[in-house]
């Protein structure tokens, strides 16, 4: 749940110096994703340590000016780990994949459910978007006392 309160002293300060920084969007985005990036990997299964290791934050590329998006993904890096290869030499399964969503068991043909560590780390009790708000609000109150304008 959003913090309305919050979400409306931070459009006040907004309107009141007239957008929002790059730089500002971008820090408050990570602000946020952090903690929840944090439990996802503290969460992740423990076998070999390669989920923990190989999860990172990644931001797309927007078009407007002021918006950042931040996704949590697995390192390319360790794909050598990460992805089942057949006897012919083709990709037939993804590690992360398999333990966040389950798979069905090679062997038995029982199914093995996920263990939803990602998801239930970036979906939660709204700490992302409180921490987010904050500190969008505290970057554009800055913003407004460098520039000489009372909040």
């Amino acid at each position: 749940m959003i913090d309305i309160v919050g979400m409306e002293r931070l459009e006040r300060a907004i309107l009141k110096i007239g957008g929002v920084a790059a730089k500002d969007a971008r820090g408050a985005a990570l602000k946020g994703m952090r903690p929840a990036l944090q439990k996802a990997i503290a969460a992740a299964p423990r076998k070999t340590g390669a989920l923990r290791r190989g999860m990172k934050l990644k931001g797309e590329r927007a078009r407007e000016k002021g918006k950042k998006v931040y996704a949590a993904v697995f390192d390319r890096k360790l794909n050598d780990a990460f992805q089942t290869v057949d006897a012919k030499g083709r990709v037939v399964g993804y590690y992360p994949v398999s333990q966040e969503h389950g798979f069905l068991h090679a062997n038995s043909g029982k199914d093995v459910p996920g263990r939803r560590f990602v998801s239930d780390a970036f979906n939660g009790d709204g700490a992302a978007e409180r921490a987010m708000l904050d500190e969008m609000a505290r970057r554009t109150e800055a913003a407004i006392a460098a520039g000489g304008l009372s909040p």
